[in-house]
């Protein structure tokens, strides 16, 4: 049937629903799939503005996809809720915690983990040791 269709899983009904969309024509739509890059590599530029800037690229239409920085391999800041068209490349700036900004404070390299996930696609991770 074309239209919109509700579905849950079985076993986890309360956190995992979606809605199928069918149209007439029967044109599939394609899974979302995006890439990931921490845009830079200095230590001291991150240490003194508290902010990483990474780049997010979509290949197909992407909404909803967010952004996950760890820093020494512990959770160091997050962006949510972007949303890409197809061929879409954006730059945004992850925001370290507190937390993250006074364990690199006497360090002298940290390697950053980017996580890019996007809803009912693969996720994307780029790494980048920052000195």
């Amino acid at each position: 049937n074309t239209g919109s269709h509700e579905f849950f899983c079985s076993i986890h009904p309360t956190t995992m629903v979606a809605t199928l969309q069918i149209s007439g024509a029967g044109t599939p739509v394609a899974r979302p799939r995006i890439a990931v890059k921490v845009l830079t590599g200095n230590l001291k530029r991150v240490r003194r503005s508290g902010k990483v800037p990474v780049r997010i690229r979509a290949f197909s239409r992407s909404n909803g996809a967010s952004l996950t920085l760890r820093l020494a391999n512990r959770f160091a800041g997050r962006v949510a809720n972007l949303n890409l068209d197809a061929g879409q490349a954006r730059r945004v700036v992850i925001k370290l915690t507190k937390r993250a900004r006074k364990r690199l404070a006497k360090r002298k390299r940290a390697q950053a983990v980017l996580i890019g996930s996007v809803p009912f696609g693969a996720n994307a991770r780029a790494s980048r040791v920052l000195k």
